[in-house]
Parts: structure tokens; sequence; C-alpha cells
């Protein structure tokens, strides 16, 4: 679809008349909100390969959606979730599924537009009393996102593929799944699907122009790397990690970082401190450590701790908070190839595991910090790392508080294993390193009580769930407790202990490598 097919001339002169005929607002297009004239702008990038070498040069026309006035339409759209994608990786590596992605030529553009909507001609261009009537959904209208999900997701359903109830994002028939996210679709499938799986490529290339990937080469700057005799797979951010660095010019120490936040550093704003106030530097901060969640929410759980803290003081950051996040980009610069691994060849015993862990009164406001981790085939596929919104009496209620957050993520697990006709043939339970807590749970009477009505409520949901054995609970030495580092900061010969125990190291130089 070129961009040039995406609008049409139209006279502002007609435009004003059926604002005057038709609109409540008689003060012409600039003003009503049914046929305003947005603006534009020219939006450049460049693509990369997956070793992060420039391979093409972009220039695309995009609407101010920030500047288009608010309506009733439905503008949300669904997303690929990262947990949904490391376990689909998990599976491939373990079942040595096979693989192809494909990537829509100026997605949104196939989508067309039913309403009328009015732009101005882009900056350099122009002609005296016209503007441009869109035909098709361009990139930054606010509905754009969702007039292609809806066309995307009436050409599957259409080819028999149903989207997952858990993640609208991912379809699946009986031979295969098909992940999107946005304009990429990468398809995964058993070497004895592979003539439906050809077949479905050669639909998706009639229903949409499309660029064929081959076997997983480019997908939002996550490269993975597989073994396949031996089924183990990695996945990691390098390509990323180093655009990042060279962006903030971020000046590498002498002795690399050997944990996300500086040794003793303490969180809080200190009496000492000065907040910084001006724009451009809280813009920075901001910058900054949103740059470092984009790796911490995909393919780095050591850094999710460091994340969620350095989060607390978005909008009032100091020097010393400044420094702390320049710290982390040097951490993950350091440890940039630092990859994921699932393994298949894992002790089916040990296969799926689930780790809730919380740590009491952490924080000066006295609240506590909950995090749980899952792991499939070895290697961590869900974690979270976070504050919690109350204050808890005791370190029972901060660990029933972390279970119930674990609890309800176990059972969508479980929901999402089922609508993709996963079974790992293993009890799913949870482990927590606090013994009362457990046997909380699990004692036919329980003699706990707590005036905090929230906490009370989930006291019973968890018993309830553990009674009726729609989860399980069991407790572990704090020693073995894998949840242990996204509640708390740790010196760093615990935190290379702990990347060690989430399966983390670098993927051998000698292997092919795949980029997603």
């Amino acid at each position: 679809m070129n961009q040039m097919e995406a609008w049409e001339p139209v006279k502002i002169e007609m435009i004003t008349a059926q604002c005057s005929d038709e609109c409540a607002e008689s003060d012409g297009p600039k003003r009503c909100a049914r046929h305003q004239m947005i603006p534009l702008r020219w939006v450049f990038d460049y693509k990369l390969d997956e070793k992060g070498f420039i391979i093409r040069f972009k220039a695309r026309l995009c609407v101010r959606g920030d500047m288009q006035r608010l309506d009733d339409q439905d503008s949300s759209t669904s997303t690929l979730t990262s947990r949904s994608f490391r376990c689909l990786m998990a599976i491939t590596a373990a079942f040595d599924l096979e693989t192809f992605q494909m990537d829509a030529v100026n997605a949104f553009l196939n989508s067309k537009l039913d309403e009328k909507v009015f732009v101005q001609y882009p900056p350099m261009f122009g002609r005296k009393g016209y503007c441009l009537r869109l035909k098709r959904a361009v990139y930054g209208l606010r509905i754009a996102g969702k007039k292609w999900e809806d066309d995307v997701k009436k050409m599957l359903s259409a080819l028999g593929f149903i989207p997952s109830p858990e993640d609208p994002a991912l379809y699946s028939d009986e031979k295969m799944v098909i992940l999107v996210f946005v304009d990429d679709f990468l398809g995964i499938y058993p070497k004895s699907a592979a003539p439906h799986a050809e077949k479905m490529r050669r639909k998706l290339k009639e229903a949409f122009e499309m660029k064929d990937c081959g076997e997983l080469t480019q997908f939002i700057g996550i490269r993975v790397t597989r073994d396949r005799p031996t089924r183990r797979l990695w996945i990691d951010q390098t390509s990323y990690i180093e655009r990042m660095a060279a962006r903030y010019d971020i000046p590498q120490p002498k002795r690399p970082a050997s944990a996300p936040l500086p040794t003793n550093f303490k969180l809080d704003i200190l009496p000492s401190d000065v907040v910084r106030s001006d724009i451009s530097y809280i813009r920075q901060y901001q910058g900054k450590n949103g740059s470092t969640l984009f790796p911490g929410v995909w393919t780095r759980p050591d850094i999710s701790w460091s994340n969620q803290a350095l989060a607390r003081v978005l909008t009032k950051p100091t020097e010393r908070h400044m420094t702390a996040v320049d710290h982390l980009i040097s951490y993950l610069v350091a440890t940039k190839d630092l990859a994921i691994c699932y393994d298949g060849r894992t002790d089916p015993s040990q296969l799926f595991k689930v780790f809730s862990d919380a740590s009491f009164a952490d924080n000066s406001d006295r609240k506590s910090t909950s995090g749980y981790l899952f792991t499939l085939y070895g290697g961590p596929f869900d974690w979270s790392a976070r504050k919690q919104r109350t204050v808890s009496t005791s370190t029972t209620e901060a660990e029933l508080l972390a279970l119930a957050a674990a609890g309800k993520q176990l059972l969508w697990i479980k929901r999402f294993f089922r609508s993709i006709t996963f079974d790992p043939m293993v009890q799913m339970e949870i482990f927590c390193d606090n013994k009362p807590t457990v046997d909380l749970m699990i004692r036919s009477k329980s003699v706990y009580t707590t005036k905090l009505r929230h906490v009370d409520i989930h006291r019973h949901w968890l018993r309830q769930e553990v009674q009726t054995k729609a989860l399980r609970i069991n407790w572990i030495p704090s020693s073995e407790m894998l949840a242990d580092g996204l509640t708390k900061q740790f010196l760093p010969q615990k935190h290379r202990d702990f990347v060690q125990r989430l399966n983390m190291e670098v993927p051998p130089s000698s292997l092919t490598s795949i980029t997603v």
C-alpha cells in the first residue's frame, strides 16, 4: 500500500459549508470536533539487523493524534504480552518447533476509514484552499491501531484461527499458533504441520502485502539463539542495550558495574538531597528510567527490583537518583550479553515452578515489597517486583498479599496453558519461605485474625483455593527462594548468585543467532 493512496485533496470551503449545515459549532473546521483538520508530521527512523547494523532508512507521514479531539470511538488495542512470548519460546525450545516470521508492509494503511477525517498538508507541502481527507488509517490516528487489529482478527478468523481468551494477540488452530505484535506475525508449529504452515503463509501474503522474513529474524529488538540438537534457546537484548547507552552517552567506569544499583544505595529522598524541579532534568530522568524498563520487562528479571524502585521518584529525581539510573544503564552495558536460557532437557520435576516472596516494611512509609517468579524449562518466563499498596502489620500479612498476587497469576497461567493445549504434566504449586503463612493456608482450621479487611479477604480467598485444590502452596527454605532478588537489593556477590540461579548466561558464540 503506497502512503500517497491514503488521502485525497478536499476544498476547505466544502468542509466549512458542511460544518455550517450539519454541526452545532459554526466557527469552521478548526473548532468543529467532527471536521477538525489535524496536523501531520514527518517521522524518520531506521531499520536494524540482528547485529544492530542499519539496513534501511524510513520516512513516514504520521497524523498528530495527540492533537486529535477525543470522541466516543473505541481505540483500545491488544498487544502481545511479554510472558506469552517467553512461554512460547520455552515451548519452542523444548519441543524443537519450527518458526516463521512475516512483516506487514505499511500495516495500518491496509485499513480503510468509514468516517470522515481531515488533515492539513504536511510541512513543506500544501495547496492553497485545500486540505486532505484520509481514506486509510494513517499512522498516528487514534483509531488506526484498532482498525488494523480488527482487520487482522477478521482475516485470521476466516483462516480458522481463534484468539486466545487470555491473550487476544495470540491466535491458534489445531496445528499451529500465530503471535501478532502490531505488524509482525510469528508462526510456531511442529514439523508435522509444515504443509499447513506453508499454506497459511501464502494466505497471509494474499490478504496483505507481506515481507517474508524466514525463520525468526527481527522482532522488537530481542535476539534469540537456538541450539536445536540440545533443545536450548536463549533470549537477550544486546543490540537494544548498546543503542540505549549510545543515546544517553553514559561514560563507562574503569571497573564494570557488578550490580544494578550502587552498593548501599538509599532509595528514599534524604534531607540533604536537592530535588530537581526543572522539566528538562525530570524528562531526562524519566527517559532513562523508561529505557531500562523495556529490557526489565522482556528479558532482564535481574533488574526488575531496581526498575520499580527508581520509578518511584519519576517526578522528583535528585542528583543521587540520576547517578543511580546511570549506574543501572552501565550495569546493563556490562552484562549486555546475558540471556535467559530455556532448556528442553530440564528435569520433568523442575519443569514448572512458582516462587512468592515479600520483604516486610522495607520502605520508609513502612509498606512492604512483593515479588513472584515463574519458571518454565529452567528459565524465568513471568515475574513481578512491586511495592504493596497498603501497610501490613506483620510479615505474615505481607506474605499473604504476595501469595495472593502469585496465586491469581498462576490461575491465569493455567488458563493460558489450556488455550494453547500445553500440559506441563507437573503439580502446579507456589513455593513460599514463610512457614506460618504456609501453615495458615494448609491447616484445616485457621486461627489467624486481622483487623485489615483487605488482608482478611485475600486470606479467605487463598484458603478457599487451597482447600478446593485449585492452588497448592508449599514451604521451602529461604536459601532456595528464587524470588528473593525481586524484593530487595543485593550486594554484588549475592546478585551474581541470583543471576546464575535465574539460569541467565551468555549464549555460545559459535551458534547461529536468530533475532526476534
